[in-house]
């Protein structure tokens, strides 16, 4: 097995954060982050669809969410409740589509297909768009297609009740604490 050291990966991250802490209430935290990377190169063992020709290699990395937001939150509610919200959301994953054939005869089975119209001959109709998977080296860029958005919710309600011996403060020397958590309150 051989490998070769020139995959490349370059692009852009910008943040943006936003922090309350100063509340007794209530924290809050919003994090945006926007990515914008081109790679050649997913990981140590993807090969390009031609060794001989590059063009379409060029692509969004396959871990790559353009947009992502965190937002997190701890609440003070009375009867000494505390809630820890989250909520998280992620734009869709690039994907890489192939004909599921060798069609270059090079031992990989990585083979894009060529974009096509209605018209053209071996089309095949898909909400992706309209592929014919009967070329050589087609020309659909690697990860052209996109997973669907990711958005994930927590919520958390916990009190935490102290009991035995009080030291001078009021504070009982034992601690115990009830938690309810739900993950995934939205179910997508």
């Amino acid at each position: 097995l051989k490998f070769e050291t020139n995959g490349q990966t370059f692009g852009r991250v910008i943040t943006i954060n936003l922090n309350q802490s100063s509340n007794k209430y209530y924290t809050f935290n919003l994090t945006y982050l926007n990515f914008d990377f081109k790679t050649d190169a997913d990981d140590a063992f993807l090969l390009p669809q031609s060794s001989y020709d590059l063009s379409g290699e060029y692509a969004p990395p396959s871990w790559q969410s353009r947009h992502r937001v965190f937002i997190n939150s701890n609440i003070n509610l009375p009867l000494e409740l505390k809630a820890a919200v989250s909520f998280n959301f992620a734009t869709g994953t690039p994907f890489n589509i192939t004909t599921g054939r060798d069609n270059n005869s090079d031992g990989n089975f990585n083979d894009r297909p060529n974009i096509a119209d209605a018209t053209t001959l071996d089309t095949i109709i898909t909400r992706l768009g309209n592929f014919n998977p009967n070329v050589i080296n087609g020309n659909l860029p690697r990860n052209f297609g996109t997973n669907p958005t990711n958005i994930t919710a927590n919520l958390n309600l916990s009190r935490t009740f102290d009991f035995g011996k009080k030291d001078a403060k009021g504070v009982g020397a034992n601690k115990l604490a009830a938690n309810i958590r739900v993950n995934n309150l939205l179910n997508r």
